[in-house]
């Protein structure tokens, strides 16, 4: 599974597990690092410079033909969202400003995942943080901890950053 994932992002696969110290060397310039876990029926995509995994093309063709996709992202300038997709189309998406302005084509999908993981689905109320990585564990089963995180050492590969756009 890791090397269908590494192919949808554009990646080149490297040949040796890497853990985010010695990626960041290789990587640079033009290239980010990216590793990749397997649990069970589930792979987590670590990124930690670059946002491959956040574009709508990358999040369809990785939840098509029956497989979902969950996908927490938080930037550097301090934006932040959650988005669930299931067999190609994006059922659910929030920000933890007001996760109660659920968009989508099924918003309210995780509701019992939601209220498992201490969100309120029906309260305009800003999340503290770690509540949306508890969600995508609920749904997942996969616990992206410090350890899976920082220390593990994944299949990896290196990936275009998005240009900056000049003005």
């Amino acid at each position: 599974m890791p090397g269908e994932i590494l192919g949808i992002l554009s990646a080149e696969e490297l040949d040796v597990p890497m853990r985010p110290g010695p990626l960041s060397v290789l990587a640079g310039g033009d290239r980010s690092g990216i590793r990749i876990a397997q649990s069970g029926g589930w792979a987590v995509v670590v990124e930690l410079e670059s946002l491959i995994a956040t574009k709508p093309e990358v999040l369809r063709s990785l939840s098509t033909s029956g497989r979902r996709a969950v996908q927490v992202s938080r930037t550097g300038s301090g934006l932040e969202g959650f988005v669930y997709w299931r067999d190609g189309e994006l059922q659910c998406q929030f920000d933890p400003i007001s996760p109660v302005a659920r968009t989508g084509s099924n918003p309210d999908v995780l509701a019992t995942e939601m209220r498992a993981s201490g969100i309120d689905p029906s309260r305009a109320e800003m999340l503290r943080g770690h509540e949306m990585y508890r969600l995508a564990a609920e749904v997942s089963g996969v616990v992206a901890d410090t350890n899976l995180v920082l220390e593990a050492e994944l299949s990896a590969g290196l990936v275009a950053r998005r240009r900056r756009r000049s003005s």
